[in-house]
């Protein structure tokens, strides 16, 4: 009975791990750049992000179909199934839901970028198109608004990020509710690309807290006020 039931749990990692490889998969940025140049012409590498977001770089030869159009599943379907598909957006969330849908569509090989671009960037690899990368605050600018005789809460985000309009109404009450006390910063990670990747900025929504110039809490997420308070505290 044991052999048998190892038997079948071997067949089953085995036809599942290779289901899968024939599936989605998400690699890393490195893996991405060595795959997507050792079969150039053989694939189709898509940007999900936003217009906007593609013309502040991205990765030779790729296609923007954003993924928030409603025509997204329209053009998507434009595209060769059979064909290798490589996907990526600016952190990896927007991307790897794209991946889901793209499968269930029948695309018979998909790979999503862990992290984004903005892992991409990070790890130094070339972009194109970036009309935009010296433009915002440089990192002296940004330590100077930091370094302050009261705390400094910086609120990372973007134009198209769901969860940062959700959260930035909350931190504007804060900021209302303690004049005296605390300095809020926003910060538009499109529009200061050079300063969020010397800050080594992967995800939104994101919370820095400053106290005295010096980097004392970092959340990654929409909070609740309550917790904003206690945040700051």
């Amino acid at each position: 009975m044991n052999k048998i039931f190892l038997a079948f749990l071997t067949a089953f990692t085995f036809f599942g791990s290779n289901a899968f490889s024939q599936g989605g998969e998400n690699i890393s940025p490195t893996e991405f750049s060595q795959q997507i140049m050792a079969h150039a012409n053989d694939i189709q590498i898509i940007d999900v992000r936003t217009p906007g977001e593609f013309n502040g770089g991205h990765l030779k030869n790729a296609e923007n179909i954003d993924y928030n159009d409603r025509k997204f599943k329209m053009e998507v379907a434009t595209l060769d199934k059979n064909k290798p598909t490589y996907i990526y957006c600016l952190s990896g969330g927007r991307s790897n839901q794209a991946m889901q849908l793209m499968l269930s569509a029948g695309f018979t090989k998909v790979y999503n970028m862990k992290g984004g671009i903005m892992a991409w960037r990070k790890a130094k690899l070339p972009v194109e198109g970036d009309m935009s990368a010296k433009a915002g605050l440089s990192m002296d600018e940004f330590m100077n608004l930091v370094n302050q005789d009261v705390p400094v809460l910086v609120d990372f985000n973007a134009t198209w990020c769901g969860p940062c309009r959700v959260l930035k109404p909350r931190v504007a009450q804060l900021a209302k509710a303690n004049p005296n006390n605390l300095k809020v910063l926003y910060i538009d990670v499109d529009q200061n690309k050079a300063l969020s990747d010397e800050l080594g900025i992967r995800a939104i929504p994101l919370l820095h807290l400053y106290k005295n110039g010096k980097l004392k809490r970092v959340k990654n997420e929409a909070i609740s006020y309550k917790e904003l308070e206690r945040f700051i505290r």
